[in-house]
């Protein structure tokens, strides 16, 4: 959010849509930033310490797609120069534990 607030030009909204979809949830963050090209979202936005922010540290995209990998789930990134960018994460909802270890919650009696 805070990376989507700081691309947008002031007085600019920023979009968040949370949605599902089947057993994953979803939730897609909309700027109308300046975009990247697709070389750079390819080759170097998840890189640690590469940023395009003056004095950015380069490691909030690094950490945020290994944190949605770690809760089995998806960081995609759409952006085009001059439009902005949308991050969308998708992430399995908690019944999807359930139905894929059905043994892994105890029956309370």
């Amino acid at each position: 959010m805070q990376n989507a607030i700081d691309a947008s030009p002031a007085g600019r909204a920023v979009l968040v849509e949370v949605r599902s979809d089947g057993l994953h949830g979803c939730i897609d963050v909309v700027d109308t930033g300046s975009g990247m090209s697709a070389e750079f979202v390819r080759s170097a936005l998840f890189k640690p310490f590469v940023s395009t922010k003056p004095g950015g540290f380069g490691i909030g995209a690094f950490e945020a797609r290994e944190l949605v990998r770690a809760m089995r789930g998806r960081l995609d990134v759409e952006s085009r120069e001059g439009l902005g960018s949308r991050f969308s994460v998708r992430l399995p909802l908690a019944v999807t534990a359930t139905l894929s270890h059905p043994h892994s919650q105890q029956d309370v009696a």
